[in-house]
């Protein structure tokens, strides 16, 4: 893989050292990196398996303009792992509560993968804490893909611990990617228990956000790679006709990790389409 420069938030265990913790309402403890003093706020949420630090290093170009709430999601990183409440909603709950916890009542929403089913979810349940919607690497979760029946039939399968080839499988790229973000992910991948990896797949492939996309009123912008083998072009059409305030952009040749693959690129892109839609 090619090494590129790091921003000194990542390097070694700062990013882990950097961590918060809030507890939730409901006593879930989430831990959470806040980077920046910015006066508009930015929810981050991370994809399947990962945490936080997956978005290291789009974060540090966001936090030059605004403050940056990264939490691990329930089951991820460094919070906490309870056995149930992987369903999507009840993590678009988890986000909501998050905020209330560290006392933030409106948050730009972001996320990839995972993240961002949780934020249609969110964005659509409590629209006045979310003014603007990012969806990178997003889709209905409705139409088969390779990566997905992929996915269904390794997890099937999964032991603890993990894999090794499995993990090496899951965290490819079509493109370089920091070799120091790709072993410390890929290190928090690997302790991920398995009933979260299975909670948590079963409820990416039965979600349906169909009915109530819609309701997704808000500014929301699009974002996918190309190569994405999760989520096609054929779902990215349906998530353009059913949200009726959109704009789509494609990335030729870049695949699911956007984020990773493009941080410099996505940075800029989620920072336009804030300066062009910011209603707080």
């Amino acid at each position: 893989m090619t090494r590129c420069p790091l921003p000194p938030t990542i390097l070694d265990d700062d990013w882990s050292h950097a961590k918060k913790e809030a507890t939730l309402a409901n006593g879930l403890r989430l831990r959470y990196v806040e980077l920046g003093t910015g006066a508009e706020t930015l929810l981050l949420l991370h994809g399947f398996t990962s945490s936080s630090r997956t978005w290291s290093l789009v974060a540090p170009l966001l936090a030059k303009r605004y403050r940056l709430l990264l939490p691990d999601m329930r089951g991820h990183g460094d919070s906490e792992r309870p056995l149930t409440g992987y369903d999507i909603p009840q993590l678009a709950h988890d986000a909501v509560a998050f905020l209330d916890a560290v006392g933030v009542a409106q948050a730009h929403l972001i996320g990839v993968s995972l993240g961002s089913f949780v934020a249609q979810q969110a964005a659509v349940g409590y629209p006045e804490r979310f003014p603007t919607l990012v969806l990178v690497a997003s889709g209905t979760g409705q139409t088969p893909s390779e990566g997905r029946e992929w996915l269904q039939q390794q997890i099937a399968q999964l032991t603890d611990p993990i894999n090794p080839q499995f993990l090496a499988d899951w965290m490819d790229n079509p493109n370089p990617v920091d070799q120091a973000l790709h072993e410390k992910v890929s290190l928090e991948v690997s302790a991920i228990p398995k009933h979260v990896w299975q909670r948590v797949s079963d409820t990416i492939l039965t979600h349906d956000p169909r009915p109530f996309l819609p309701a997704l009123t808000i500014p929301t912008s699009i974002i996918w790679g190309t190569l994405d083998p999760f989520f096609s072009l054929e779902e990215q059409e349906a998530l353009q006709a059913l949200i009726p305030n959109n704009i789509f952009k494609a990335y030729p040749g870049i695949g699911h990790n956007l984020h990773w693959e493009q941080p410099k690129l996505l940075a800029e892109d989620i920072e336009f389409f804030l300066h062009n839609h910011t209603i707080l």
